[in-house]
């Protein structure tokens, strides 16, 4: 309703995290902004970054070949996390951000999207997003009261890139292929938390409509596309894991002999 009411007055719209969570709604903000020629456009600072860009750069031009599969992780766990507070879940918060590799490298079009996630409560924790493409795939992870490495790997026909933890304060990283001597690393200086890079963007479409013509589609995609993945949600279009403890090994008991100890097997 805020951004609706901002593009109604005329204003250009900077929004933060998923702009709607029903996939009608945000297509109605789309057609709202192109109609007023505004500038709709959501503050997700790595997608401005100069090593994102320069990494889209480098993908496009075929350095691992083909992509086929993207694999990507963002978690938290915040000291003052308010699980009372559903939107605060992994899911709705972090969505956006996960989803970008995924979205940016391989497009708006995924064929199929399977949702796992685990809940504390009505409280999202984790969410495993896979999307499948026609010729690839790709797994986003979120968590929030949870954590695991957030790194980033992208699998192509002649190599691969990974992009340590944080991938989201994309500094860093490594194309790579089968001889790993052959590694090449690539370093771009990041300013600050690179808020600088968001709003630059968005200051200069504000004011060159030509330029944001050259991005306006794809952005929009990319927000419709992400609202229909929180409706999907929203929907219970997913599947749930089972709030039981979770027992090593299945709860298997583990019955370890005495040589096998010594012998450095175990």
């Amino acid at each position: 309703q805020l951004a609706k009411s901002a593009l109604e007055q005329g204003l250009h719209v900077l929004h933060e995290g998923a702009i709607a969570l029903k996939k009608d709604q945000a297509q109605e903000l789309v057609d709202l902004a192109k109609q007023r020629k505004l500038v709709l456009m959501e503050a997700l600072q790595v997608r401005w970054f100069p090593g994102f860009q320069r990494l889209r750069l480098l993908l496009e031009s075929g350095v691992i070949g083909e992509i086929k599969d993207i694999d990507a992780s963002f978690s938290q766990i915040p000291s003052n996390l308010d699980m009372s507070n559903v939107y605060e879940g992994s899911f709705y918060n972090m969505a956006t951000r996960g989803l970008l590799p995924a979205l940016a490298f391989l497009g708006i079009n995924p064929k199929q999207a399977d949702l796992v996630c685990g809940f504390e409560g009505d409280f999202c924790t984790w969410t495993k997003c896979n999307l499948f493409y026609e010729n690839a795939s790709a797994t986003c992870k979120v968590g929030r009261g949870i954590k695991t490495e957030g790194d980033m790997k992208i699998t192509g026909t002649d190599g691969y890139v990974y992009v340590p933890a944080p991938w989201w304060k994309l500094e860093y990283f490594e194309t790579r292929g089968e001889d790993l001597r052959d590694t090449k690393k690539h370093f771009y200086e990041l300013a600050g938390e690179g808020h600088r890079y968001m709003l630059k963007a968005f200051s200069e479409y504000c004011n060159d409509e030509e330029r944001y013509a050259s991005v306006e589609d794809r952005l929009h995609a990319e927000t419709v596309v992400l609202a229909g993945l929180l409706e999907q949600f929203e929907l219970g279009n997913r599947i749930n894991l089972s709030t039981d403890a979770a027992r090593f090994g299945g709860g298997e008991t583990v019955v370890v002999k005495p040589e096998e100890v010594d012998t450095g097997i175990v």
